[in-house]
């Protein structure tokens, strides 16, 4: 049965943290630069409606000693707020590109961007989107850690991540925590190439991140996918990929469309064919391919390529390099 309310389980540690120590480091950082922002009332409002959305209980970055309460009257009528009197137009506004975004971003259109755009100015636009993209994913992660490690705790809330006050740190400083955590998250190494290439473009394909999909990583290539391969993704049920390329896909899908569907038997799957540290990098690699919501959402995903395709290399430092 898929289920639909996924609290944090069990006792032991993190698997995050156990696993990917400096992925775990980066995601505290960039969660505590959330609630350290210019409107962490609004992005308590809006993380609390992404739990409801997801159907979760928890996730990374929540806890109280880092996001504000949410008033009871607005968490009561939360799922209510298109008809609602109690909410404002900034609050409409955010609610709906928020949901939007979280059910799918390839459906953000111009009117939803201007409406937000007007309501809370346009230079706050991509602040507020990596901040729905931390609140989105710190949702997701804790769920699907949760179902796959289900006798550690999923905490997320990084003892050694800094606190600082509410309005203490501008957009550069969230920024800059959203790129480090795209780059440690790069640096896993666990996953071969061709598997990680895979999961990827599906997630490409699903956000339909116009960039995204026009990139090739020159190490899959070099370790023997081809465009054929690579185009499986888009049936990969029926295609003639591995089984294990078909569980890594499998487990993609949920982390974007469905966290609440890693069910038991997903989960057995998974770890049939993968060890602990790559079961953690597919869902960290998931995440990092899924910061391609925040380009998608603000229409800032144009290919670099008009013919052909792209190939890119991932350096030592995690950072993207486009080859010629």
């Amino acid at each position: 049965m898929v289920r639909t309310d996924v609290p944090c389980p069990g006792t032991g540690p993190d698997p995050l943290a156990r696993l990917a120590p400096e992925v775990s480091r980066a995601f505290a950082h960039l969660q505590a630069a959330v609630w350290a922002g210019r409107s962490p009332d609004r992005s308590a409002l809006v993380g609390a409606r992404v739990t409801q959305l997801l159907g979760g209980t928890c996730g990374y970055g929540t806890d109280p000693s880092g996001a504000p309460g949410l008033p009871d009257e607005l968490r009561e009528q939360l799922s209510r707020w298109p008809d609602s009197p109690i909410f404002s137009g900034e609050e409409r506004a955010c609610l709906g590109f928020a949901e939007q975004f979280v059910i799918d971003v390839a459906g953000v259109d111009d009117g939803l961007r201007r409406t937000l755009g007007s309501a809370i100015g346009a230079d706050q636009l991509l602040e507020f989107v990596v901040a729905l993209f931390a609140l989105d994913y710190g949702q997701r992660v804790a769920m699907v850690l949760g179902s796959l490690f289900p006798d550690d705790s999923v905490v997320g809330s990084g003892a050694d991540a800094p606190r600082p006050g509410a309005g203490s740190a501008d957009g550069a400083v969230l920024l800059g925590a959203f790129d480090e955590l795209s780059r440690a998250v790069a640096r896993l190494d666990a996953l071969d190439p061709v598997t990680t290439e895979l999961v990827r473009l599906r997630g490409a394909r699903q956000h339909d991140c116009r960039l995204c999909q026009s990139t090739r990583s020159a190490r899959a290539l070099d370790a023997g996918a081809d465009e054929d391969l690579l185009d499986a993704t888009e049936r990969y049920e029926t295609s003639d990929l591995a089984e294990s390329s078909k569980v890594a896909l499998r487990l993609t899908d949920a982390v974007i469309t469905r966290p609440s569907a890693v069910d038991g038997a997903l989960v057995a799957r998974v770890h049939e064919w993968f060890t602990p540290p790559q079961v953690v990098e597919l869902v960290a690699d998931v995440m990092r391919n899924s910061g391609q919501k925040v380009a998608v959402a603000l229409a800032a995903d144009d290919p670099h390529v008009t013919v052909g395709v792209e190939r890119f290399e991932i350096t030592a430092s995690g950072d993207v390099e486009y080859l010629p």
